[in-house]
């Protein structure tokens, strides 16, 4: 679990007993399967859900090992951008309903990217152009509302008297991108400098505080507003509190689906969903649940699952990870490793992580991206270097909670986390049995290679020049700097060759029978905090569509919605094949 998280105290959702029927199963209860169970219970609130997790607790596997990043930015993808917009739509929603912004730690500063190379202002620019007509919102250029006939601008002088900075900060959607030295360095120091130096004791410390990010490094920035982060496992409760709340939706931990049973006519080869059978944990005792309609939202374990039940699921599982102390993880690393949470020791004032990361207004904690490659040094006495590729990110992970944190903060003698995030692809292991489906060979935690944390900070000197200036003065090396680390964590994430969510039903199984009331919701490619919601909207209105459910308490066929995706996300069935791209080069 994630440290930095707060979890329930205790697990409301163990049973010990299950019903003998239900009008749905959904297996898995991360974000994907709670969110479908949130998505029919709206639709339907009399249906009856049965919603089981092999883990001791929800919210337990991919959904604990994620950053929490959510973003509406899909230059390359449409239809993706159109669901996820609606999903954060949904979302925000959710959280001033319940006025649940702090219980859920929901900030929305938007991400900030930022590149050292002036023609990078033209390429950001054409993918703003392309996530714009993607639900993005509209596209200011140095601060202007930005035509697309109108050429990206890398000129040196400073058109800042022209700069609305009150403007630009009260944006809640849309993309800006800028080019201009002056008016970065405006934003740059309003978002960064100003609200960190309050941390600081002495005029030379606010002077110092002034360096610690890049800012005369940068060339080109990207400020994508409809974005932020969030805590994804009180998401997860929260979701399934509201799906609770209808009284027919019931969750149980420790059960795991052993099979499913069918009905078929006489010489039909169409196989029709009768009951699921499912085993207990604690007592390992086998109980048919009688149900017509089964929604699979298992996460990695889909391909694991589809052996079971002899279907081939045309997907693969990258792994991530969140990096610590006595992590040891040495050995095999499938595909790009992430890497989320650190906590360092803030006694030396200097260290980056006590100013441009520090706990301040909502604006400072973006989740901030150098989009240029780096390279880093791969053994000790830094003579062999290797080029790694763009998007290095970083946030701090949250304000201190109580007085006493901030004043130790102030003094120098607390511990400030923040989120480290480095996805990228080990070139070794591209197109290899490292992408491949094989689901009897899924090791959870996936191992984590020992070099990765040293990578990370490597690469966030990038952007932040204090960090190694740190490092060189301390004579620590990366690795001693994270002597402070908690822990190490690592899970899948599940996608598909292109990237595109499973939302829909399961045709076919590896006999080629045709397979009625099996469904799935899965393949998120590590992108459900952003579009669960709207992935169990989508699934509650095909259901509706297909005469599973119906609708109630003024609920109807969402029309638009199913034209929207006419087409889209259906569950892909086969061998995976991977296209050699990672999750990095969504961004």
């Amino acid at each position: 679990m994630t440290p930095s998280m707060p979890q329930p105290s205790a697990d409301p959702f163990s049973t010990a007993t299950l019903p003998d029927t239900t009008d749905i199963l959904v297996v898995g209860a991360g974000i994907a399967g709670l969110a479908t169970a949130y998505g029919i219970a709206r639709v339907q609130p009399s249906c009856r859900v049965l919603v089981v997790e092999q883990a001791p607790t929800i919210c337990s596997v991919t959904t604990a090992a994620a950053g929490g990043g959510f973003r509406c930015w899909w230059p390359e993808n449409a239809g993706l951008g159109r669901l996820t917009r609606d999903s954060i739509t949904r979302l925000r929603s959710m959280v001033h309903e319940d006025e649940g912004a702090a219980a859920l730690e929901f900030h929305n500063p938007g991400y900030i990217m930022m590149s050292g190379r002036a023609e990078h202002v033209q390429h950001y620019l054409e993918k703003a152009a392309k996530a714009s007509a993607h639900g993005g919102g509209p596209v200011w250029l140095d601060g202007r509302p930005w035509p697309a006939d109108r050429p990206a601008s890398t000129e040196t002088d400073d058109p800042g008297d022209t700069f609305d900075l009150d403007a630009y900060l009260d944006r809640r959607d849309g993309i800006d991108v800028i080019g201009c030295p002056g008016i970065i360095r405006q934003v740059l120091d309003r978002y960064w400098v100003r609200h960190d130096t309050r941390m600081a004791d002495t005029a030379a410390d606010r002077e110092n505080a002034t360096d610690a990010l890049a800012v005369d490094k940068v060339k080109a920035l990207l400020h994508i507003r409809n974005a932020g982060h969030l805590n994804p496992v009180a998401l997860g409760h929260r979701i399934a509190a509201r799906a609770m709340a209808t009284g027919n939706v019931t969750i149980a931990t420790q059960v795991s689906l052993v099979d499913v049973v069918y009905t078929s006519d006489h010489g039909s080869s169409d196989k029709r969903v009768a009951a699921a059978v499912l085993r207990h944990g604690p007592s390992s005792k086998e109980q048919a649940v009688h149900t017509s309609a089964i929604v699979l939202a298992v996460g990695p374990y889909l391909p694991i699952l589809g052996t079971q039940l002899n279907i081939a699921f045309a997907v693969a599982n990258e792994p991530h990870a969140r990096v610590g102390r006595g992590h040891g993880g040495e050995g095999r690393v499938r595909a790009a490793i992430g890497v989320w949470l650190a906590k360092f020791n803030a006694r030396r004032r200097q260290v980056v992580f006590n100013d441009p990361l520090a706990a301040g207004p909502s604006p400072g904690r973006s989740w901030t991206f150098w989009s240029d490659p780096v390279a880093v040094k791969t053994d000790n006495d830094g003579a062999t270097t290797r080029m790694l590729s763009p998007n290095v990110h970083c946030r701090p992970w949250c304000p201190p909670a109580r007085p006493a944190e901030t004043d130790a903060l102030a003094n120098g003698t607390g511990r400030r986390q923040f989120t480290g995030v480095w996805t990228y692809e080990n070139q070794q292991l591209r197109g290899s049995s490292a992408l491949s489906a094989a689901a009897s060979e899924l090791v959870v935690p996936p191992p984590v290679p020992t070099e990765y944390p040293s990578f990370v900070l490597q690469g966030l000197c990038a952007m932040f020049p204090r960090l190694e200036g740190y490092l060189a003065t301390s004579g620590k090396s990366p690795r001693q700097a994270l002597d402070c680390v908690d822990a190490v964590h690592s899970g899948y994430y599940c996608k598909t060759h292109d990237q595109q969510p499973m939302i829909g039903p399961i045709l076919r199984d590896n006999a080629s029978n045709r397979l009625h009331g099996l469904w799935a919701c899965g393949a998120l490619s590590g992108h459900g905090i952003m579009i669960a919601l709207g992935c169990g909207h989508l699934l509650a209105q095909r259901l509706l569509a297909a005469g599973v459910i119906q609708a109630e308490a003024g609920a109807g066929l969402d029309k638009r919605t199913i034209a929207d995706y006419d087409g889209l996300f259906n569950v892909a069935l086969g061998e995976f094949i991977s296209n050699n791209a990672s999750l990095a080069d969504q961004m």
